[in-house]
């Protein structure tokens, strides 16, 4: 499962409680620094609840299906192996949704954003991303500017929406 976060600080408060539920493979990627499109991802995963089980085998040029011979008894006791790996699953979902509820109620009742917080929040996050932009634009113009009488094809052929994403 893949979540847009607000910013680096909710994703990584995310992240302890995917971790802590149970999602050890979980991570956090960020794209676009530094322009309008930037996200912050929490990617909320685990290969832990997997089975691979061979069934069958493809053989020889004309890729012939040969089953292994399998007995009812092992399938069934497969599908009992298969059917706990789903109940744990549900066990970690239902852990990570707890763990939502109670963090979202702490934040609600400690820190609840009025709606001038929220607007001073947003224009500060907006005077970073500008503030940002500025510094890159500065940036590009010295080396503009140094590399005076030279043909910088690389500068030239890209808007400064690429410079940043590279």
């Amino acid at each position: 499962m893949h979540v847009v976060c607000r910013d680096i600080s909710a994703a990584s408060g995310l992240l302890h409680l995917a971790t802590s539920a149970g999602y050890r493979e979980s991570g956090i990627s960020i794209s676009a620094v530094a322009t309008p499109q930037e996200k912050v991802l929490a990617a909320i995963r685990t290969t832990a609840i997997r089975v691979d089980v061979p069934l069958a085998s493809c053989v020889g040029e004309n890729q012939t299906i040969r089953p292994f011979g399998l007995t009812r008894e092992y399938l069934v006791n497969l599908l009992k192996i298969i059917n706990d790996k789903f109940e744990e699953n549900e066990q970690r979902k239902k852990k990570l949704l707890a763990s939502l509820k109670e963090a979202h109620a702490q934040h609600t009742s400690t820190a609840s954003e009025t709606k001038d917080q929220r607007k001073a929040r947003k224009r500060e996050e907006g005077l970073r991303l500008q503030a940002a932009k500025s510094e890159i634009h500065r940036i590009t113009t010295q080396h503009t500017m140094h590399n005076e009488g030279e043909q910088d094809d690389i500068l030239d052929d890209m808007s400064l929406d690429h410079f940043v994403t590279l």
